[in-house]
């Protein structure tokens, strides 16, 4: 969503970064737009350290929950919820096509979820579509009610660090 505001002119931006505040609910997370010579550079969010959490037990009953095979979902990283302020289980997907198929059975998911201590479900492949990206996402989150996020901040700051962990990044 920043991204898109930045690019979309509605926001007055300097060379060099310039800092916002975004609220999700009690947490607010500093925010720097970075932009030179009017080209918009990156977006980095300051979340807090990450913490591993619950790991999923049944790969069947996600695979099954997000409409998957369960061989869909493959063991480069745990399937594991990771909190840099707000906790969403990290699930590393074999290919972007798979990703792309995943339809969740919220009700499913919103259980699974509860089961681990997560709060949204972040789903992944080391596949990305383009140079220079590690992963391709996309983020479900039926414990508050939405179906689907395409932007953001919160998981992705938790995949990174898992990534990290493990080596993979």
């Amino acid at each position: 969503a920043w991204w898109w505001l930045a690019a979309a002119g509605r926001l007055e931006l300097g060379d060099g970064p310039t800092w916002f505040r975004q609220q999700i609910g009690d947490l607010v997370y500093p925010l720097a737009i970075w932009q030179s010579q009017g080209k918009l550079e990156k977006i980095v969010m300051r979340q807090e350290a990450p913490a591993a959490g619950g790991q999923i037990s049944n790969p069947g009953a996600l695979a099954t929950a997000l409409g998957l095979n369960t061989d869909e979902i493959t063991d480069v990283v745990p399937c594991q919820v990771v909190s840099t302020g707000a906790a969403h289980l990290l699930v590393p997907i074999r290919d972007r096509q798979a990703v792309d198929r995943i339809s969740p059975d919220a009700k499913q998911l919103f259980d699974l979820l509860n089961e681990v201590g997560g709060e949204g479900c972040y789903v992944f492949s080391l596949d990305p579509p383009q140079r220079g990206s590690t992963a391709y996402a996309r983020f479900f989150n039926p414990t508050v009610g939405i179906s689907e996020d395409p932007a953001t901040g919160t998981a992705a700051g938790p995949l990174a660090a898992h990534l990290v962990a493990h080596g993979v990044a």
